[in-house]
């Protein structure tokens, strides 16, 4: 299996996570199985949200800087799933958000993000 290969699959994995994790979530608090967060520790956990979306980006950036100045010669294997694991990690968060208060923006958002991440960081074709 070459490299191309193995990197699609290691974003399909990761799409497929937070995609099964937004779909539980939204089971879990559409159903009334957990009782919503207090208004104020929602208040936090958004305000914490866009402080990880705003982190998230400017991340991205940063590490899409960084492998767009590789050579030919040199692995972008790294430089891409530390970009995928950030926009992940902003899905996941909002995935967090939808199970505790039943809200699905953020998790929308932070798939946007995830997606945006693939789209900074292609795979690279043999």
């Amino acid at each position: 299996m070459n490299r191309s290969t193995t990197l699609s699959i290691i974003r399909v994995a990761m799409l497929a996570g937070v995609v099964i994790l937004g779909a539980v979530a939204l089971y879990i608090s559409k159903g009334g199985i957990v009782d919503p967060l207090a208004e104020d520790v929602l208040a936090a956990l958004r305000m914490a949200f866009i402080a990880v979306l705003a982190g998230t980006a400017i991340a991205m950036f940063f590490f899409r800087k960084q492998r767009l100045a590789l050579g030919p010669d040199d692995d972008p294997t790294t430089l891409n799933i530390v970009g995928w694991a950030i926009g992940e990690a902003t899905a996941l968060f909002g995935a967090v958000i939808l199970l505790l208060s039943g809200e699905i923006t953020y998790f929308l958002v932070g798939v946007v993000m995830m997606l945006v991440s693939f789209v900074f960081f292609p795979v690279p074709h043999e």
